[in-house]
């Protein structure tokens, strides 16, 4: 009777916790707004790596230097080490436009 009682607990131990990685794992990748407004320009949501930050962002989605853009958070002016949360909406626009 004991040891039935021990492997009922142990199973609802061993759920909670495969519950607690489930979520962990579907918070690995993060849903954003991205705006990059380079040329013609786009808006679209992406999925972004959890822990990235906006130097990475950059990396991934656009060529250039960081330094000829102005990148914004939730229309905020931004750091490169900003971590990306979930649900920002992150601005690109390029400080000279070409051909002006």
């Amino acid at each position: 009777m004991s040891q039935d009682n021990d492997q009922n607990q142990n199973q609802n131990r061993i759920d909670e916790l495969q519950a607690q990685i489930d979520a962990l794992e579907n918070q690995s990748t993060l849903k954003i707004m991205f705006i990059n407004n380079n040329g013609g320009g786009f808006a679209d949501y992406i999925q972004v790596p959890g822990g990235n930050t906006i130097k990475g962002l950059f990396a991934q989605q656009m060529a250039g230097d960081p330094a000829d853009y102005l990148i914004r958070v939730n229309r905020q002016p931004t750091t490169a080490e900003y971590v990306i949360r979930e649900g920002d909406r992150v601005s690109i626009t390029p400080v000279k436009v070409e051909g002006a």
